[in-house]
Order: structure tokens, then sequence, then C-alpha cells
């Protein structure tokens, strides 16, 4: 089932790529905020 797998790798990459670009800022926020809380 070839196209069954290349559908999903494509779906996996697609909504990998969507996380990276909506928790891309977050993430770097989180890290930001981090050592201002005192949590390392």
């Amino acid at each position: 089932m070839p196209n069954r797998t290349r559908g999903t790798a494509g779906a996996t990459a697609l909504t990998t790529s969507l996380l990276a670009t909506t928790t891309g800022p977050w993430t770097t926020a989180v890290r930001s905020e981090a050592p201002r809380r005192g949590s390392g």
C-alpha cells in the first residue's frame, strides 16, 4: 500500500511543520521566561 503510506507520511510531515510553526514562538517564549521564574 505505497499510496496509503505516502499519504500518511505527507500528513505527518504537514502536521509536524504545522506544529513547529505554531509552537515554535511559544516554546521560545517559554524558554526565555523560564530563567526569570527561576525554574531553570
